[in-house]
């Protein structure tokens, strides 16, 4: 996540762009595009969480080939606990191979 004090945002992308690999340059050129939810989640009542509605930006992604970079907005180190929709989204759609051989 972008508010991650340990694995800064910034340095993480620079150093995705930096890795040497045959699928370097394919990635470098690739857009940063945004990350929105496809998804609406309901508020949760329990811990006052507004929930969140389809077409909001969670973050950010970078693709190519098998290699992906995604910044999420308000996440720390610990990004399912701080932005738990977003997490979940990004998880199924990556585990659904949406960024795969992009």
């Amino acid at each position: 996540g972008d508010a991650d004090f340990i694995c800064n945002h910034l340095g993480n992308r620079a150093w995705t762009e930096a890795l040497e690999w045959p699928g370097a340059e394919s990635f470098r050129q690739a857009p940063l595009d945004d990350l929105v939810l496809t998804t609406a989640y309901p508020p949760t009542g329990k811990d006052g969480r507004p929930g969140m509605a389809a077409g909001t930006k969670i973050g950010e992604v970078k693709s190519s080939g098998n290699f992906t970079f995604m910044r999420v907005h308000a996440g720390g180190h610990m990004v399912p606990l701080d932005q738990p929709e977003a997490s979940l989204e990004f998880f199924g759609r990556w585990l659904g191979g949406e960024w795969m051989g992009k």
